[in-house]
């Protein structure tokens, strides 16, 4: 079950933002195998993967799950390191983060003696947690804390880099999570396959060269159309 799932999957950040989290959750599920459909309904209902997507976001609003999950959603990194420079990078962080938040949930799917409670709540985690991971500014600079602290300016409004990359460019298409998630589903059997024969920190590794192409393209004060 969590392999089929998994392929798809700071107070500052919500990341994705709701249309966001919820079309990724939707082309996930679509993608399920009739195993793991089956599981996932088993563990939350009526509920679906794009219902309980922003659940990792909505609970930061409890100053106990503020205090202990927050960096839970990124990783700060050094740029322009190569994949060897960066997993030591990774692997040598110490406090809370993205990597170490998605290893363990998935150890908490896993774990068979794991309980119906944990397991409901790991799940809500991994959906959540492997979108993080796939947008591009929660595996970025620790100096501008994932573009937080980088000003520009999109379709004449004042923002910042990682907010842009959050919601301001899903937003600006003005399509719900079930357009965008039938407008970018393309993935392929042959795709599903490759994503699952890699380990979780090259799909990390994959989003930081991208921040890295976006902070080249979009330095501070950028005017973006």
């Amino acid at each position: 079950f969590f392999k089929c799932f998994f392929v798809f999957g700071s107070l500052m950040l919500v990341s994705w933002g709701r249309t966001g989290h919820q079309a990724i959750a939707k082309i996930a599920a679509a993608h399920l195998t009739p195993t793991a459909r089956q599981a996932v309904t088993d563990l939350l209902g009526k509920e679906s993967l794009a219902d309980v997507s922003t659940y990792a976001d909505e609970i930061l609003q409890d100053s106990f799950f503020r205090a202990s999950t927050s960096p839970w959603h990124y990783i700060d990194v050094p740029a322009g390191e190569n994949f060897n420079q960066f997993t030591t990078s990774v692997n040598g962080e110490t406090g809370p983060n993205l990597y170490q938040a998605l290893l363990h949930w998935q150890a908490a799917m896993k774990d068979p003696s794991t309980n119906r409670s944990v397991r409901i709540f790991a799940l809500k985690m991994l959906v959540h947690f492997v979108e993080d991971a796939h947008q591009p500014m929660h595996v970025a600079r620790a100096a501008d804390k994932g573009g937080n602290s980088i000003p520009v300016v999109f379709a004449g409004e004042s923002t910042n880099l990682h907010a842009l990359w959050d919601s301001k460019l899903i937003d600006h298409t003005a399509l719900n999570s079930t357009e965008i998630a039938k407008n970018w589903d393309d993935a392929t059997p042959e795709n599903i396959r490759a994503w699952q024969a890699v380990p979780i920190i090259e799909w990390l590794y994959e989003s930081n060269q991208i921040s890295n192409r976006i902070y080249k393209e979009h330095p501070e004060t950028s005017d973006l159309g």
